[in-house]
């Protein structure tokens, strides 16, 4: 998933939030996930962030994973901060392709993972210059979803 965090940064799936067992866990969700009308303020403020940092998204790619692929192409494609840039990578590669990035940030992708909409726009909007690590997690039930 996405690294670097000094301050925790959750990054959710994308589509309905899913069923849980959880208590409080639907409540939580709902009040950390931007509607429509949300994402649409922070596509509109994210050129005027004081900090712009680019992002190096290293999908890695397994043979056979074209699916899982165009599934997080589609993700980033949605992002409200459009300050990042995509290297495919398989694991015999990943050493020389995080070294071609040129951003400030670089982020770990599998291929099939899907970014929320407003992830990168969380980072750059909530991160600081001088962190040294930003961490994200990914939201998984027990079912899958």
């Amino acid at each position: 998933m996405l690294a670097y965090a000094r301050r925790r940064v959750r990054i959710v799936r994308e589509g309905p939030p899913p069923r849980s067992a959880v208590p409080g866990y639907s409540d939580w969700l709902a009040d950390h996930t931007p509607g429509r009308a949300g994402l649409g303020m922070q596509e509109a403020a994210a050129p005027l962030l004081p900090w712009q940092p680019t992002v190096d998204l290293i999908v890695l790619r397994r043979p056979g994973d074209e699916e899982a692929y165009a599934a997080t192409r589609a993700s980033l494609v949605r992002q409200t901060y459009s300050g990042y840039q995509v290297h495919d990578a398989t694991r015999e590669t990943l050493t020389r392709t995080s070294l071609e990035g040129m951003g400030e940030l670089v982020g770990l992708i599998n291929a099939g993972d899907t970014l929320a909409a407003h992830a990168l726009y969380t980072i750059a909007s909530g991160g600081s210059v001088d962190a040294d690590l930003y961490y994200s997690d990914e939201d998984a039930l027990e079912d899958g979803s």
